[in-house]
């Protein structure tokens, strides 16, 4: 009974170590409001299989994004796609992003854009963020936001991919 129960476990096992692993749907979007230059720093982290999938899907060109990072055609593509799925409002009024550029860390691509706040007196915030939404449903993006010198996060989904901030008097 002992070697049974030896050998079950050793199936179980085995079967186990060939199973593929769970891919994660993860991405991090962090937002600096500078009051003082009137702008915000823009930071996403996605891994750099997706990005480079949902690029193909998009443009049907097949980007390797580690031997494209002065390519202006590589820029383009990641920008026109942050930029359709990323947005920021001011007052119920969106604002412009604009493309700083994007670097390869590992396995993830951080992409870095610029918004500027304009506004004297910022009284609330709307964010939208639907990055690689069309690549899966299951996909969660984690916004961490830093104005008026506090710290804000939020998960955000495929469903539910709105987050808004109020200023308090």
């Amino acid at each position: 009974m002992k070697k049974y129960k030896s050998l079950v476990l050793l199936v179980v096992i085995l079967i186990c170590s060939f199973a593929p692993a769970h891919k994660f749907y993860f991405s991090l979007t962090a937002i600096k409001v500078n009051n003082g230059n009137k702008n915000a720093a823009i930071s996403c982290k996605l891994f750099t299989e997706d990005l480079e999938e949902i690029l193909y899907l998009k443009t049907k060109v097949k980007f390797d994004l580690s031997r494209s990072l002065e390519n202006k055609t590589a820029n383009d593509a990641i920008f026109n796609y942050v930029n359709e799925h990323l947005s920021i409002s001011l007052q119920n009024k969106k604002i412009p992003l604009k493309f700083v550029g994007f670097e390869l860390d590992g396995d993830v691509t951080w992409i870095y854009v610029e918004a500027p706040m304009n506004s004297s007196k910022i009284k609330s915030l709307t964010i939208s963020n639907t990055l690689l939404c069309d690549l899966t449903q299951e996909q969660t993006n984690l916004m961490q936001i830093n104005w008026n010198g506090k710290d804000f996060s939020e998960k955000l989904n495929c469903s539910n991919n709105r987050f808004e901030l109020k200023a308090t008097k």
